[in-house]
């Protein structure tokens, strides 16, 4: 085989490439995974802090991490991360979320789940309320006893499973599978309770005060209230993940739109189209037949470059973000420059 067929071959081979990886990356807004600044979304920092009189330690912070990662996943959203920043606190970013301020929510939540006899409420305004059918009465602490039989409190610790239903009526319901424990105090409770009223608690929150009209032998009961499809929904995650170690306070929280990220995008791939063009320009009008090699070079190389992004993309190793833009267009001008020593040479 001489020069001339080996040169064919690689021609061929080159031409194949780059082929290959236009087909990997175009349209490149659906082949290549776009970043929280490109595509919107939340980004949220929670910094935590443990109860009066303890101190905060690692495992806390493992089982903080781990629960606010299922509630994260239980948002729905591909894509989200949840990384340790420091001793004390979490980055949490949730690209393409549809309502942001609902996740800060989900998120925030320290998640406890009490069932309270509202006879044991000391509070009478509260106590009150709640007989009166009022949404979301908040108790204050010191102002009411957790269901307890043989030392087993029916708390969040006893869920087992929980899922969005709906009641016989046609209102939205959740519905809980409780564990061996919690089964047992349930109906311990239930069959001695005929006719009391129980206080569903979330976060010092009454979410539900249904009566009791049977005793429940098999852990299973329901969360009913005005909820809608996302609140049941968003309650559901908060039940399931459990409740958190620590409380989690909000330091910092960004919300980028998608109008904005895009129009950034554009703006950052115009700025790298105008500066790889006019180094492509310079080169052919200074090396001329030379510049010309260069600058389809330059096009091979950066076709193939993407490409192999794309690759990654798809594998769930790599985002598009405006800083990575960056990096390619710099990555590809040291490829120019590269092309520039060889020219000089020659």
């Amino acid at each position: 085989m001489d020069l001339k067929q080996k040169n064919i071959i690689l021609l061929i081979i080159a031409l194949a490439l780059v082929a290959g990886s236009w087909f990997m990356f175009w349209p490149p807004q659906k082949k290549i995974t776009m970043g929280l600044d490109i595509r919107g979304g939340l980004s949220v920092i929670l910094t935590a802090h443990a109860d009066e009189g303890q101190q905060l330690t690692a495992d806390m912070m493992d089982r903080a991490e781990t629960i606010i990662r299922n509630r994260v996943d239980g948002l729905g959203v591909k894509e989200a991360s949840v990384q340790r920043q420091g001793d004390d606190s979490l980055l949490i970013q949730v690209p393409g979320i549809d309502d942001p301020q609902a996740a800060l929510k989900v998120l925030g939540e320290t998640g406890r789940l009490e069932f309270v006899d509202v006879n044991s409420i000391t509070d009478a305004d509260a106590k009150a309320a709640i007989q009166a059918g009022d949404d979301n009465v908040k108790l204050k602490d010191g102002t009411y006893s957790v269901i307890e039989v043989n030392g087993k409190k029916l708390t969040g610790e006893v869920i087992k499973d929980a899922s969005v239903g709906q009641s016989q009526q046609g209102g939205i319901v959740v519905d809980l599978t409780m564990n061996g424990d919690g089964t047992k105090v349930w109906s311990d409770y239930t069959s001695k309770n005929i006719g009391n009223q129980v206080a569903v608690v979330l976060d010092g929150t009454v979410k539900s005060a249904p009566v009791v009209n049977d005793a429940i032998r098999d852990g299973r009961t329901q969360i009913s209230g005005k909820f809608t499809a996302e609140d049941a929904k968003s309650l559901r995650t908060v039940l399931v993940s459990g409740s958190l170690p620590v409380t989690l306070e909000r330091s910092e929280a960004r919300i980028v739109g998608p109008t904005l990220g895009q129009d950034s995008l554009h703006k950052g791939v115009l700025a790298a189209l105008v500066g790889l063009g006019l180094v492509a320009l310079y080169v052919i009008c200074y090396y001329r037949g030379l510049g010309i090699i260069t600058a389809t070079a330059l096009a091979v190389f950066a076709s193939m470059y993407i490409g192999v992004f794309a690759v990654f993309s798809k594998l769930g190793m790599f985002s598009l973000t405006l800083p990575g833009i960056a990096g390619m267009v710099l990555t590809i001008g040291m490829a120019a420059d590269s092309s520039i020593l060889i020219n000089e040479r020659f």
